[in-house]
């Protein structure tokens, strides 16, 4: 695999069922999963969405886990528990910027 296929690979995770291994505080609330600290941080299949920001689940972890990109690759082939994390983002649509 080359280092784009796994950068893209992380980019299309499933983010909120990572960050819920991770034993993040989120709850699900229909098709979405929202931050039980930050009721504006909501997460959506492999997108995330704060303050009417969207942005992929690899720029989370490097923004608000405060991994260096390398390591945010590193941790989407090794996750702390079940190996869920290659999961790609299903949606068959791209979401759009909340306004």
């Amino acid at each position: 695999m080359t280092n784009k296929d796994l950068i893209e690979r992380a980019r299309n995770a499933d983010l909120a069922k990572y960050l819920l291994m991770r034993n993040e505080p989120l709850q699900k609330i229909g098709n979405r999963h929202q931050h039980k600290l930050h009721d504006s941080l909501v997460f959506v299949g492999c997108f995330y969405f704060w303050n009417s920001r969207a942005e992929y689940a690899i720029d989370y972890l490097t923004r608000h886990l405060n991994m260096d990109f390398r390591e945010a690759i590193q941790e989407k082939e090794n996750p702390p528990s079940q190996a869920y994390f290659n999961t790609l983002c299903n949606s068959p649509l791209l979401l759009k910027k909340i306004a």
